[in-house]
């Protein structure tokens, strides 16, 4: 018995040797793959590593064209949209052959109608539609026949037969669901703001954004600064109020306008695709985009949320989401202390006399507002700013009303 214990000894020790080994090695290939992550870029079809910075630069280092394949993309759809919705009622409108646009009788229209519609913008969920008096429109009428799933114009002469028009929603967004970066602001839950999501570079949080459809996100193009084009090295979080970096998206591709500049404020827009769907829940919704009409007047309340820095220079990110509710600022009046940089596509929005703002970390987020039809309708992105909550130096944010048409063709061609 004694000699067996004894050779059963002789024999852990090598065993023991062997695994601390074995774990040692793992742990440091663990180390040199982050360490060669974080400096360099692997061309597999090549077999050789580039440095970092020229990975999605704009220029092919790797055979194939390998880096700069999964980079951001910049795209122009302008002027490709056929469908858009008002902003109080949610008036559906289709553009004829005569380029004219024009309103949709509900004689005839179907659930076909609606979904063929709604894909012209870039939703597949279940669409619902009602009829509404066409007595206070003026303008074109027209019916409308699907072919092989497209949807065509059929212009009539004089107003509908049946003297209504419909009205349509494509998808069920913006819940009130109000009981009654930021600063100034106060802790939120994420079922009052299910919209808002976090975009994660490299596991820590960037910039925010919001729910479109289960697959598309609403941000800011200056998010994705030169170095930070790799589009597999972000995801996106949803659904905490928390901070978390542990159950986020993986990002399929990111879009940003090709009249958008780096390092420039102008055109401050983007749209993310994830690879797989969000699963809506009360903490995951989407937010409704505003009607192509929509106006905003000056002083209208408006909230903003995010992670953000809540002092100036903060050194780290709010760990829970926060909100603040602000005014819409007239242009004019930001432009005297801004010295003509707002621009007809951006807005203004906080309080004059400082103490409420976005701040770093927030960029990419939604502006929001009641919509005319009692939900929840994004009308900004958070952009850019002087400081944070300094006195006359309110928020920029991306006007979304003048991007309608780039992001609903990108969702549509996506689809």
């Amino acid at each position: 018995m004694v000699k067996d214990l004894q050779q059963e000894r002789r024999l852990c020790v090598p065993i023991t040797t062997v695994v601390l080994v074995l774990a040692s090695l793992v742990v440091i290939g663990i180390l040199i793959k982050v360490v060669m992550d974080n400096y360099y870029y692997f061309c597999i079809k090549s077999f050789k590593f580039i440095p970092l910075d020229k990975w999605c630069d704009g220029q092919a280092d790797c055979a194939g064209n390998e880096d700069e394949l999964r980079c951001v993309q910049r795209v122009d759809f302008s002027n490709t949209t056929i469908v858009r919705l008002s902003d109080s009622g949610s008036i559906l409108q289709i553009l004829t052959s005569s380029r004219t646009w024009s309103y949709i009788c509900s004689d005839g229209f179907n659930a076909a109608s609606a979904k063929a519609a709604c894909a012209e913008i870039g939703y597949s969920s279940k669409p619902t539609f009602s009829s509404v008096s066409a007595a206070s429109l003026n303008g074109q009428f027209s019916n409308v026949q699907i072919t092989d799933s497209e949807i065509q114009v059929v212009p009539i002469s004089g107003t509908c037969a049946s003297g209504s028009v419909i009205s349509l929603s494509c998808i069920d967004c913006g819940s009130n669901h109000k009981k009654e970066r930021i600063i100034g602001g106060q802790e939120t839950s994420i079922e009052n703001s299910p919209w808002q999501v976090s975009l994660q570079y490299m596991g820590q949080h960037s910039c925010g954004g919001s729910i479109l459809t289960p697959r598309f996100i609403l941000s800011a193009a200056h998010c994705f600064q030169k170095g930070q084009q790799q589009v597999d090295r972000w995801r996106v979080e949803s659904g905490h109020s928390r901070l978390t970096y542990t159950f986020a998206s993986q990002v399929d591709k990111i879009f940003i306008p090709t009249s958008y500049i780096l390092d420039q404020k102008p055109n401050d827009i983007a749209i993310l695709k994830l690879k797989s769907d969000l699963s809506f829940s009360a903490g995951v919704e989407p937010i409704c985009l505003p009607g192509f009409d929509s106006n905003l007047q000056p002083g209208a309340s408006l909230t903003v949320t995010g992670w953000g820095h809540t002092v100036e220079g903060g050194g780290a990110v709010a760990s829970t989401l926060q909100e603040v509710i602000i005014s819409l600022i007239p242009n004019a009046v930001c432009n005297q202390e801004y010295f003509g940089q707002i621009t007809e596509n951006m807005m203004c929005a906080g309080q004059l006399s400082g103490g409420k703002d976005t701040c770093q970390g927030d960029s990419g987020g939604p502006l929001v507002s009641l919509g005319p039809n009692s939900r929840i309708q994004q009308n900004g992105v958070v952009s850019w700013g002087d400081g944070c909550g300094r006195k006359n130096k309110v928020g920029v944010y991306t006007k979304v009303v003048p991007y309608l048409q780039w992001v609903t063709s990108i969702m549509k061609v996506e689809l």
